[in-house]
């Protein structure tokens, strides 16, 4: 089968260091090529191809998050649009979906569209009869459906197991992994590791964020309290942290407009050994196996409780492995994404 995956136009593929989406668009890539399908990445300058693919860059990746993100990817759309019709089929990744436009002088292609946030279209354009759209949690999938008054499927991102070993042995120290923004709930990480006197560590992007006052009110936070501020780290220094870490603590704010679709950090703290304590919200629900590989809770105080009576050392690592490798692999989600795109040119669209 000749895919096409269309990343963001923000980050190369794979990221250098943060990139969510773009390295979703990388493992699924890796594992398509390791099923045996054609597979061409089309992401910014930089980018890569896997072992045995292809790939088209477009423009070059955006370093302001201020920048017009509508307009960057309708830039990388006229780059690339006239290489389409090579593909079996066209899995787009990217915030705007330009890619439907191309439908507009050939109905005939195959799209498909996994979005990784709030859905920010509101209509189907007339000239598209199936959107083909899919989430990667069932409250999100929910939420597209419901806002597009159109069907979504669902598939779990999965990630390069290798790439986070296991490890049993934990530290007492709690860890916030994040980018650092308001809406993921870094203040109130700080503060419930202050109330229950234990320690805990801050990492995640702070560079490409909306809002470097709250970076700052997060470090100030950090400086007169039992938690350490990291920031950005690399990659290794992130896994030591995961492995290490007696549980994370993953805070996505409803209360402040945010609904968490799916948290690759969840997944990267089970493949770890590492237990994830969360609010129920979004992805996490499907992720987290409550008291099995960590604990799903409805409010910051029973988040708390479960600090106090640490719970989390009733969790055995090994579950949290096992259900990482179960149901959130690379390979596991390209199989189900394939399921999709064989329905999708057997004219089984949605």
């Amino acid at each position: 089968m000749r895919i096409a995956l269309i990343s963001s136009s923000t980050y190369p593929v794979p990221p250098p260091n943060y990139g969510g989406l773009e390295l979703v668009v990388w493992n699924l890539a890796e594992a398509l090529d390791d099923l045996g399908h054609d597979v061409t990445i089309i992401a910014p300058q930089g980018s890569k191809c896997t072992e045995h693919g292809n790939l088209i860059e477009t423009i070059p990746a955006q370093t302001d998050v201020k920048h017009d993100w509508f307009q960057a990817e309708l830039a990388a759309y006229n780059i690339y649009r006239p290489f389409l019709g090579y593909f079996d089929v066209i899995h787009d990744h990217s915030w705007f979906g330009c890619v439907y436009l191309a439908k507009k002088d050939d109905p005939y292609l195959k799209i498909c569209h996994t979005h990784h946030g709030m859905i920010n279209w509101r209509t189907k354009p007339d000239y598209v009869e199936n959107l083909n759209m899919i989430g990667c949690s069932d409250a999100q999938s929910i939420h597209i459906s419901e806002t597009l008054k159109e069907p979504c499927k669902i598939v779990h991102h999965g990630i390069d197991l290798d790439m986070y070993p296991f490890k049993s042995e934990k530290s007492d120290r709690y860890l916030s992994l994040n980018r650092i923004t308001s809406f993921k709930g870094i203040d109130q990480f700080v503060n419930i590791i202050n109330r229950c006197g234990v320690f805990g560590d801050v990492c995640g992007e702070d560079s490409f964020v909306e809002d470097q006052n709250y970076v700052q009110q997060i470090k100030s936070l950090c400086a007169s309290s039992h938690a350490h501020y990291y920031g950005t780290v690399p990659h290794a220094k992130k896994v030591e942290m995961l492995q290490n870490a007696k549980a994370l603590i993953a805070l996505p704010m409803l209360d402040r407009g945010y609904i968490e679709i799916f948290g690759l950090n969840i997944t990267e703290a089970m493949a770890t050994g590492t237990p994830v304590i969360g609010l129920r919200n979004g992805g996490l629900i499907d992720q987290i196996d409550d008291g099995v590989t960590g604990f799903l809770c409805n409010t910051i105080d029973e988040i708390e409780e479960v600090i106090k009576s640490d719970k989390v050392s009733e969790i055995d690592p090994t579950d949290c492995r096992e259900r990482a490798e179960k149901m959130f692999s690379r390979k596991r989600m390209a199989e189900n994404y394939i399921v999709l795109y064989q329905s999708i040119l057997e004219k089984k669209e949605w």
